[in-house]
This record gives C-alpha cells, structure tokens and sequence, in this order.
C-alpha cells in the first residue's frame, strides 16, 4: 500500500501534534507500507527537536514546500527558548478575518503542487489538522489523483476551543469548508469519541460509519527504559509537559501551590513548555518562584526522564466550549510513564478517560480550594511512605498502545 500523508508539523518540528504524525508513518512502514510524508520546512515552526528525525524510517520520503504568507512568519516568532506570544496572537487574529481557511493556506497551496509534480499515485492520502488547510489539499489531491483520502483531526475544526471567528459570516465560511471536506473524505479519524459524536451529530445526513476514533496512544518500548516506582518523598514533585498558553489558565493550581507551601516547599512544579507573560507574573505575585520551574521545551528523550521523576503529570485545558471534546496528547505521554494525572478541565472527554482508565483526577472546576485539598491529600499520601495518586490501571491503558492503534488505523485503510 501507498500513503501520502499531508502533515505541517513533523519532524524536526517538536512539539505534541508532531507525534502522532511521526508514530503512524514509522508504525505504517513497519507494516510495509511506501509512505512519502507532505511536510512544513524544517525552520517552519518555533520549536525544534531533532531527537525526532530518529524515529523516520529511512524509506519514507519527506518532501517540505515552500511557503508564502502568514505561515511563512510563525517560525520566525521565536526567541529566548520560547516564541513570542503576542506576534502569534497578531497572526491569529490576522488569519481568522481573512478569506482563508488558516495562516498556512499558502503552504497547503504549494503542498498540492509539489504532490502533483511527484507523478506518484498513492493508495490513500491522509491529511492531519491541524492546521485545516491540510486538509483542503487532500481533497485536490485525492481528486487530481483518483485516490482514497482519510482526513484525521487532532482537534475539532470548527467546534475547536481555541479557534475564534470575529463574525458570523466568517464562522459559515469555516462551516462551509469544514462540510466540503467532511462530505469529501472517505473516511473522518478524530482523536476522541466525543468529537466524532460531534461531527456526526452535525451531519446526520452521513453514513454514521465514516466517523471513527483513533485516538492518540503511547509506544510502550519508547518508555521501556523509564521503569520503576516514583519518587516516594517530598515535596511534591508534578510536572505539566507541553505549552501552557494562550487560553490555558492554571491559575487556581498556582494558587493552591501557594497555600500549601506557606509552611515550606512542599510542592514543585517544573513547566515544561511554552509560558505565556501572564502566568509568569502571576507566578511572580504568588512568590511562587522557587516551587515553580519554567524549562521551555524539553527535548523528548529528556522530557521521558523528567517524567519518570515525578509524582503526578498536570493538564490544564480552559474552561470555555469545545473543551469537552479534547484529550490532549500529554496524557498518552503520562500513560506510558505510569504517571498519575491531575487535570484541570471541565467535564467531558478528559475527565471521562481518566475514569475510566483510573489514571488520575479531575478538577472539573478552576477552584483553587478543591486543588489545595487535593494536593494536601497526595502530600499526605506521600508523607505516609506512598504514592502521591493511583498510577494509571495498566489493563485499562493498554488499548492506548500506539502499535495496535495504528494497526487499527492500517486494518480501516486496508479493508476499505
């Protein structure tokens, strides 16, 4: 089988949406599979991680159009380990009031051109969002070359919580793209089954069986040489691993740090990600700078070792609408490494896994209070020779193991 797969972000790009991208094509070429890997150029995103390029097969071919426009400035918004902040919101707020899709329609444009100038036919195309625009090529593609396209989305498109139309006549320019696209493609992949409930829920008029969950998952091998109980004394040792801005408010968490280290550090917190300005002051007003380290990104072998020497992995979703639908990818991450998690979300996709998989807790609420009792309890659990939470029930995880997910995702392509 042939795949092509239209993917912005992979690597060396870092970052949690790069992996799913980079798992399916190493897992699919196991199988067998001819993969030519659409791609964002290399100094097209502000974060790099070349631990990555390691996990390329080396027959999959990997071709970067040029681009042009908006995207063609996001890899330039960085500095200082980090990226700046508010040039990204500009950008943003820019693309939503203009007649695009996204920021990286000109790479989307340039990616059709450079697949058509291949004269190569694959079996499927696989595009994956975001970003959307992805996805707009896949359908010229699939229709210029006669072949199966799957559109995989790691988040919602139109019901995405982070994506704000400025008026009403641009939210049914998306909605008019995002029914092209999901009456086009042969198959609709979304990460949780919260958000293909959504989609079919919202276009009734599709076969129900179009819409399949693949969620993200964790490669058990990859974490194979992180064994080992956690730590079992204090302080309290967590860890958020991933970018902690724009509408990601943790806030309430900080706050309940602060409480219970008013009689000494009981509590750390390593950030591991993207901060945004706000938080830092606010860490800064909470006097809260020796409990909390901002680390920026962290290359991912080190990240694994970060994680194998913490108590519990923290996530922090905002509390708006579409939030529901959303499990981000971190968990998987926190799975693989046995690592209990406390969430801050409101209640859907997340907080229903972790009970499910008793991976963890939920404060559905932005209550610094319940936080501080929660935190005073895995102190406690700690003090008392413990586990500061349940780790993760490994019978109940394992269906997150990426092989099977992908070969699930193998065995959808193939049979179609």
């Amino acid at each position: 089988m042939k795949l092509l797969l239209i993917s912005y972000f992979f690597p060396p790009h870092g970052g949690g949406g790069v992996m799913r991208a980079v798992e399916t094509v190493r897992l699919l070429s196991r199988r067998g599979w001819e993969i030519t890997v659409l791609a964002g150029p290399e100094d097209g995103w502000w974060v790099r991680d070349d631990s990555l390029l390691e996990r390329i097969p080396d027959p999959v071919k990997v071709i970067r159009p040029g681009q042009s426009g908006l995207a063609s400035m996001f890899g330039a918004l960085r500095g200082g380990g980090g990226r700046n902040e508010g040039g990204v919101r500009l950008l943003k707020r820019l693309a939503a009031w203009l007649p695009v899709v996204d920021g990286y329609s000109g790479w989307s444009r340039a990616a059709v051109r450079a697949a058509l100038e291949l004269d190569w036919r694959p079996d499927w195309i696989v595009s994956s969002s975001p970003p959307e625009s992805s996805h707009l090529a896949a359908k010229k593609l699939s229709a210029a070359l006669g072949c199966r396209w799957a559109a995989d989305f790691r988040d919602p498109w139109t019901e995405a919580i982070y994506r704000r139309q400025p008026t009403a006549l641009h939210r049914m320019y998306q909605l008019a793209r995002e029914r092209r696209v999901i009456a086009n493609a042969g198959l609709v992949i979304s990460t949780t089954g919260e958000t293909s409930k959504n989609f079919s829920g919202r276009y009734p008029e599709l076969p129900r069986e179009k819409f399949v969950c693949v969620p993200n998952g964790y490669d058990p091998d990859e974490f194979a040489s992180f064994g080992g109980e956690r730590p079992r004394r204090l302080p309290l040792r967590l860890i958020h691993a991933g970018n902690l801005s724009l509408d990601r408010d943790i806030s309430p968490l900080l706050e309940a740090i602060a409480r219970v280290n008013r009689d000494g550090v009981l509590c750390r917190l390593e950030l591991a990600g993207q901060v945004a300005a706000g938080t830092i002051d606010r860490l800064r007003n909470l006097r809260l700078e020796g409990a909390v380290t901002i680390s920026g990104y962290v290359p991912r072998p080190k990240l694994l070792e970060r994680l194998a020497a913490s108590h519990a992995g923290v996530i922090v979703e905002a509390f708006r609408p579409g939030a529901e639908l959303v499990v981000p990818g971190k968990l998987y991450d926190y799975f693989g490494a046995s690592l209990p998690t406390l969430a801050l979300a409101p209640p859907g996709a997340l907080s229903n896994i972790l009970e499910r998989t008793g991976g963890g807790v939920a404060a559905t609420e932005p209550d610094p209070a319940r936080l501080e009792n929660l935190l005073r309890q895995m102190i406690e659990n700690v003090k008392r020779g413990g586990m500061a939470l349940r780790p993760p029930d490994p019978s109940r995880i394992e269906q997150y193991q990426r092989p099977e997910l992908v070969a699930r995702l193998a065995e959808l392509l193939e049979q179609c």
